[in-house]
This record gives C-alpha cells, sequence and structure tokens, in this order.
C-alpha cells in the first residue's frame, strides 16, 4: 500500500522540551497511524529546556533530519539579553545604536 509523505518542519523538535514541541511531536506520533510517511526536518538549536523522554514518543517510522542553525546558543543569547535589558545601560552617543550595541558586549 502506498503512504503519503509528509515534511513536518518545525524550529524544536525533541529532544528539546516546552510547550513548543509538543504539537509537532503530536504530529509526529499520530499520523503515522493515518497512512502517512513522515519526515521531519528540524534544526540543532540551542534550547533551554531538554526532555529526553520525549524522544521515546517518536515513532520508529519517522524520520528525523536535523540541520545546522543560525542561531547562537542559549547560553549566550542570554547573556546577551541580559545586557542589553540591564537597567543601566551606557549613555548613547551620535552613533546611536551601534555605540551602545559596542559598548554593551564589551563591558
Amino acid at each position: 500500500m502506498l503512504q503519503d509523505k509528509l515534511l513536518l518542519i518545525s524550529c524544536y523538535f525533541p529532544p528539546a522540551g516546552g510547550i513548543g514541541v509538543q504539537r509537532a511531536l503530536s504530529l509526529a506520533r499520530y499520523l503515522p497511524q493515518n497512512g502517512f510517511r513522515v519526515f521531519v526536518l528540524t534544526s540543532r538549536s540551542s534550547v533551554p529546556t531538554v526532555d529526553s523522554e520525549l524522544m521515546s514518543l517518536i515513532p520508529d517510522d519517522v524520520q528525523v533530519h536535523r540541520t545546522w542553525s543560525f542561531e547562537p546558543p542559549f547560553h549566550l543569547r542570554k547573556r546577551l539579553w541580559s545586557r542589553v535589558n540591564s537597567p543601566a545601560l551606557p549613555p548613547t552617543n551620535s552613533n546611536g545604536i551601534a555605540a551602545a550595541t559596542k559598548a554593551i558586549l564589551t563591558r
């Protein structure tokens, strides 16, 4: 019997944890039961939470392909945002955002 093929593209997929993973995981789990051959394309992005138990919920016939991402690792994003959102931002001069960003990153 021929199965319909379905490509599921998701930024976050197990072992990433969190609420954003649940919809893609549910589709990957239940579509094969309804006659679809599922392929998942996801990124190797860094995430704040990891739930490796979710990997056991992915059926064996679902093929997961992970690709490289331009997204910086989570710990670097967190550090950058904590500096950007800090209440003691350096005063900006005539160069505006470029000077403020340089001052934040060189702290």
